[in-house]
């Protein structure tokens, strides 16, 4: 029968309620269990319910404008508290929000705008544009690239130099160099 650890709460009765009680039982060498045991028998709330000190009528307003853990890294928290304080005011999530896009006001500029400029005017994320346009198999827009004018730039310049200049895309630009080096094998 293995040891009974007995931590010598001295030293670590000032971290209970500032860390995990994981973090707390690692550095300790016990059980999480028993970390816990000590801090409820000292009434200290656990790391996660310190969040609940957050003053929110600061960050309420960004409740359902983006996304969870986005809104947590602007507040200096982890996800749970903003999440919990989001539903508790019956906030749906960024996500869930997208979920209710009327779409038939904006299929029509499906592949005729970027997907990133189409989100933007949409208010959701690119992700979503993305799949909503390869769910009616719409094609990305594309925008002609006469490499006639570039084609002598290829090699002198970087790719991602050279997508600046043509306003594509980076890998367009080495797409053009490979197709090229094959061309002239």
């Amino acid at each position: 029968m293995e040891a009974k650890i007995v931590p010598d709460w001295s030293k670590w009765d000032e971290l209970l309620g500032k860390d995990t009680d994981h973090n707390i039982a690692t550095q300790i060498g016990c059980a999480d269990f028993v970390v816990a045991r000590r801090r409820n028998k000292l009434g200290i709330p656990t790391f996660t319910k310190q969040f609940a000190k957050i003053d929110w009528t600061q960050f309420d307003h960004l409740l359902g404008t983006d996304f969870d853990i986005k809104i947590a890294e602007e507040i200096g928290c982890s996800k749970g508290p903003v999440e919990r304080r989001r539903k508790k005011l019956g906030i749906p999530s960024y996500s869930a929000k997208n979920k209710f896009i009327k779409w038939e006001k904006w299929d029509h500029l499906l592949g005729t705008k970027s997907d990133p400029k189409l989100a933007e005017m949409i208010g959701c994320t690119t992700k979503i544009v993305y799949k909503r346009r390869k769910k009616l198999n719409i094609e990305p827009q594309q925008k002609p690239i006469d490499w006639s004018k570039w084609d002598h730039l290829v090699e002198t310049c970087s790719s991602a130099e050279l997508a600046e200049k043509i306003k594509c895309s980076q890998s367009a630009v080495e797409w053009r160099k490979r197709f090229l080096r094959e061309k002239s094998e």
